[in-house]
């Protein structure tokens, strides 16, 4: 089997890490409609104000203190509430565990018991760089 070049590492690298970031980016965003669904339910925001107020301090929460009171408050069905929760365990999967569990997946080097991830050298100007380019290709590279 023929071993990839580090150029295409790199690539693959920066493939994943900008994919992994528009991940977040989406789920940022369903955790804001999610706390926004929460308040239009709650009888305590009746005035916009007040709804505003109690968002800000919901955006706070972590999204298992957010699925938590949902449930609590009955916000959803509990076929809607059950998803969440599966939704919850695959989101604290990919903030909290996909570098180490994926890393021999991805061709990076695992060493130790502790199972610590070397990573392509890839900066962040370069995921940022790349990720422009992905989004605008007419813009010219350079």
């Amino acid at each position: 089997m023929s071993k990839a070049s580090p150029a295409y590492n790199q690539k693959v690298a920066i493939t994943l890490y900008t994919l992994l970031g528009k991940a977040v980016w989406t789920i940022q965003h369903l955790e804001d409609a999610l706390n926004r669904v929460i308040i239009i339910k709650n009888p305590e925001a009746n005035t916009k104000t007040k709804a505003d107020e109690i968002l800000k301090s919901y955006r706070k929460l972590p999204l298992g203190r957010a699925i938590e009171r949902a449930e609590k408050e009955q916000t959803f069905d509990d076929g809607l509430q059950e998803r969440l929760k599966d939704f919850l365990q695959e989101r604290n999967w990919l903030i909290h565990h996909c570098m180490y569990e994926s890393a021999d997946d991805v061709g990076y080097k695992v060493v130790g018991k502790d199972r610590t991830v070397i990573i392509a050298p890839v900066s962040i100007i370069e995921v940022v760089v790349y990720s422009f380019h992905c989004v605008t290709p007419d813009v010219p590279n350079g």
